[in-house]
């Protein structure tokens, strides 16, 4: 047995469901925009931190609480990229071995990307130029 005590449950008595649940919804105003918190800084890069910290768990947006200076993120991108991001990420942890950390492999692949960013802003240019210019080439010409 754990050694916990069973909390008895709340006294529902005389207490209207439907009431309980209008007054939690205002329906005619939307919610208000949450305070700000301020961001907490680790002493460490997240993305060196070879062990979750030990204390502080803040509670995030999902399910589980992230731990400090952590955050889970998804996000939508092509497939192609994906398992670039996965094979580029087996590959550090192949090279470096196995107590590598799979957050500290993706963490630095995604910050060496972010350091890019114009390399990259320029090469998306060049792709929506050729791709303008392929578009104006196609169009039938202008009767006069």
């Amino acid at each position: 047995m754990s050694g916990r005590r069973e909390l008895p449950g709340p006294d529902l008595s005389g207490t209207e469901m439907n009431d309980v649940l209008r007054s939690r919804i205002d329906f005619r105003t939307p919610p208000a925009d949450p305070v700000p918190t301020p961001a907490h800084t680790p002493t460490a890069p997240a993305h060196t931190q070879v062990e979750a910290s030990k204390g502080g768990v803040r509670s995030g947006k999902g399910t589980r609480p992230d731990p400090d200076g952590m955050r889970r993120a998804s996000f939508y991108i092509t497939r192609e990229a994906a398992e670039a991001l996965e094979r580029a990420a087996d590959r550090i942890v192949q090279v470096l071995g196995d107590g590598t950390p799979r957050h500290v492999a993706l963490s630095a692949l995604l910050l060496a990307g972010a350091g890019q960013v114009d390399v990259v802003a320029q090469e998306l240019a060049r792709q929506r130029a050729a791709e303008l210019t392929a578009r104006l080439a196609a169009l039938p010409p202008i009767p006069e």
